[in-house]
């Protein structure tokens, strides 16, 4: 039952960090990140502050995920 709540919680955790964290490359380099399963998008030269705020804020998800996915991972593995 461990290895299976180690397996879900990283796949879980690590598959969020992977796309939020393509949407933040991509937004950074091309100037368009996307916002919600709509596709809506915000483009950096007409709402610069809503852009940098959304990278910020996919940015803190990313370490907070990869931060939990971590810690239940030492966890589990400690009770092994």
């Amino acid at each position: 039952m461990q290895y299976l709540r180690l397996i879900l919680v990283n796949v879980v955790f690590l598959g969020l960090s992977y796309y939020l964290g393509k949407n933040v490359f991509i937004g950074l380099k091309t100037g368009i990140i996307r916002y919600t399963y709509s596709q809506k998008i915000c483009k950096r030269n007409e709402r610069p502050f809503f852009y940098w705020f959304l990278v910020i804020l996919f940015t803190t998800i990313i370490c907070f995920c990869i931060h939990l996915a971590f810690n239940c991972s030492i966890d589990v593995l400690n009770k092994i």
